[in-house]
């Protein structure tokens, strides 16, 4: 007797989906999937294109270049914390390595500060300053920043993030973005993207709002103005104090960690995030 193959693939499926059905799974459209949006959905360019290449070539040549990263943000956090006072009551919103953002950073990703205002800010402080290499570094840096028209242009689209999102609304799910963004740079890259930022069922930007992770009233703005059951829902960031937040109002999370190797260049690694995906997945109808 010939046995015919498809008919028992799908006879084992249909048998999966009852037996999922009658277990109670949790439909895809009742699953809700947050995405941050830098070190996730988009991953910022190389020192180089932000900083121009004779400029980074003349500066590595004076600097240890191991160290080279961490010494220009070091410099760069100093000076944006001469800009403004941290407020006592401001959240240690922090980078992807757990360094707290100076108050001028949560300003303008909160929208209280505009990129001009910044931008003016930063010269008045650079004139104060010998006229250095190391100066003409962190201006360009700074207006790299807080220019949203040269911002994004550093900001690229991770292709395998893209693909996520496109699957998740494939097999039914609700998809969102929650990030501390600038508003304006954030516009300019979503009308360039229209086709991708189509994929989301809601998008919640800190700029628009004027709130930044990790304030646990940005997650409930976002539960609340759309309607999500956190119980149902998970959260994809790559820095871990916004994964806690988001768990302390009782959205599961993810951290998004970049791949390791020098040729990745710290690349999001987004099938790690898929496999904690689908293991929380498969595990959902058991916690409802």
């Amino acid at each position: 007797m010939k046995i015919n193959k498809k008919l028992i693939f799908f006879l084992l499926n249909f048998s999966i989906l009852i037996n999922a059905e009658e277990t109670g799974k949790v439909p895809n459209d009742q699953v809700s999937v947050i995405f941050d949006m830098n070190g996730v959905l988009v991953q910022t360019g190389g020192t180089t294109r932000i900083l121009g290449l004779s400029k980074f070539v003349a500066y590595a040549l004076t600097r240890n270049p191991y160290g080279l990263k961490k010494q220009i943000k070091g410099k760069l956090f100093d000076l944006l914390s001469e800009l403004e006072e941290r407020q006592a009551n401001e959240v240690e919103a922090c980078d992807d390595h757990g360094d707290i953002l100076p108050q001028s950073m949560c300003n303008w990703m909160k929208g209280t500060s505009t990129p001009e205002q910044l931008r003016a800010a930063v010269d008045a402080k650079l004139a104060c300053r010998n006229q250095n290499l190391e100066a003409g570094i962190l201006h360009d840096i700074a207006h790299m920043m807080f220019t949203p028209e040269k911002f994004s242009q550093t900001q690229h689209l991770v292709p395998e993030a893209v693909a996520f999102v496109e699957h998740l609304k494939k097999q039914g799910y609700k998809t969102y973005i929650l990030s501390n963004f600038c508003s304006k740079s954030f516009e300019i890259i979503k009308n360039e993207h229209p086709e991708v930022f189509a994929l989301f069922d809601g998008i919640v930007i800190s700029g628009d709002v004027g709130l930044i992770k990790p304030d646990p009233n940005v997650y409930k703005h976002l539960l609340t103005t759309h309607n999500i059951d956190c119980r149902k829902a998970c959260f994809i960031d790559d820095v871990a104090i916004n994964t806690k937040a988001a768990q302390n109002v009782g959205i599961s999370s993810f951290i998004c960690r970049p791949k390791q190797g020098y040729l990745f260049s710290g690349s999001p690694d987004i099938e790690a995030v898929k496999k904690e995906f689908y293991a929380w997945r498969n595990s959902l109808s058991e916690v409802q």
